[in-house]
């Protein structure tokens, strides 16, 4: 049985969600992890029901009887579970009503702190240069993206906390540097040069960031920008990230619209394209200290 001050992480398969997973049980903080099924879960934790201090349990965002369960005994909750596809009704049906199970779970619970991940996509295209939270107009411009900043508005009404990464990467990642390389060697070069400024972190970071948040706690309707305090730039980033940095087209640059035409037929959109081309760098530095972190 699950006893005071534990953590539940939903979504503790995911890219996000196993990272604040290892940060708590690296601290010695008891946690439970929800995933849709235990037995293929990670094997990192160790094997077995209890890996490592970890308690897997089964249960998933359209189960509300195995949310209620989930909660149980839980003190703190990280909601780390969000469908980032183009399905509109998936995005709904996932992130929206998802959401809304987990909180009413929560709240049956007596679940002291609920903290939700979601995306500074909320803002939709920049560029955006040193903004505070919410500094600009939230403007969404896909499917996911809405769908996150309506569960956001959902946590915030309950009393919980929001959590805004921009690019997260390291060990795991599916989506932004296997895409970002793949892209920029087919140009044959970086767009505008690589010379964007973007607010990044590595997702073990991240992960001890909702860690530090979920055992020191953090105020009710906080929303936070999760990043490092500084921006890089994605030429930077991509020295860092690339498989082989000495295949990249360092030398070559790509105007952003003829990057957004090269790219449309690969199924990348014009959001996407600007995340890169332009600055998107947000105000990071009040999440370090409410998490315990030197930043």
């Amino acid at each position: 049985m699950i006893g005071p001050g534990h953590t539940l992480v939903v979504g503790a398969s995911g890219f996000i969600g196993s990272a604040a997973v290892r940060a708590l049980a690296e601290a010695g903080h008891p946690v439970r992890g929800l995933v849709r099924k235990p037995a293929e879960a990670d094997d990192s934790y160790g094997t077995g029901r209890d890996r490592g201090g970890v308690e897997l349990v089964a249960g998933s965002l359209d189960d509300a009887a195995s949310l209620r369960a989930a909660c149980e005994g839980v003190a703190t909750v990280i909601h780390a579970a969000s469908y980032v596809g183009s399905d509109p009704e998936q995005c709904v049906q996932v992130n929206v009503d998802g959401t809304r199970r987990l909180l009413e779970a929560t709240a049956s619970a007596g679940v002291a702190q609920v903290a939700y991940v979601s995306t500074t996509a909320v803002y939709g295209t920049g560029p955006h240069r040193g903004i505070a939270v919410d500094g600009v107009p939230h403007h969404p411009e896909s499917p996911a993206s809405a769908s996150r900043l309506a569960a956001e508005k959902l946590v915030l009404g309950a009393g919980g906390a929001v959590v805004r990464p921009n690019i997260v990467h390291g060990p795991g990642d599916r989506w932004f540097a296997p895409h970002l390389v793949s892209l920029v060697l087919r140009l044959g070069g970086l767009i505008e040069g690589g010379t964007a400024r973007i607010s990044a972190i590595s997702v073990a970071d991240l992960g001890s960031l909702l860690a530090g948040l979920a055992v020191r706690g953090v105020p009710a309707g906080s929303v936070l920008h999760a990043a490092y305090r500084e921006p890089i730039t994605v030429r930077d980033l991509l020295a860092q990230l690339a498989p082989d940095p000495e295949l990249m087209p360092w030398a070559g640059s790509v105007p952003f619209e003829e990057a957004v035409e090269f790219a449309r037929p690969l199924g990348f959109t014009r959001h996407q394209i600007s995340m890169v081309a332009w600055d998107h760098w947000y105000a990071s530095e009040a999440i370090w200290p409410l998490a315990g972190q030197p930043g």
